[in-house]
């Protein structure tokens, strides 16, 4: 968690934190959000949720969510997904 950032200081905060993966907590749609957009073209993985309802295409490593989803399905798709430490 860093708070709000700029989506021209989205690059700088990844690398900062040297992040491995993405999660991208969105709990409502917004489509066409300039961080949203960073992300999905960032090459690290990234988990999101899919507002979309089927109609997104992932790339490999990336993890898309059902919002739909129980609180329990989400915690248990991330915590597989993530990369062990």
């Amino acid at each position: 968690m860093t708070g709000a950032i700029e989506p021209e200081e989205f690059e700088l905060v990844v690398k900062a934190y040297d992040l491995g993966c993405l999660f991208v907590s969105v709990a409502r749609p917004i489509f066409g959000h300039p961080i949203l957009i960073r992300c999905l073209r960032h090459p690290v993985p990234v988990a999101f949720f899919d507002w979309s309802m089927g109609r997104v295409t992932s790339r490999r490593g990336d993890l898309i969510l059902d919002p739909r989803s129980s609180l329990s399905d989400i915690i248990g798709a991330i915590g597989q997904w993530l990369p062990a430490s």
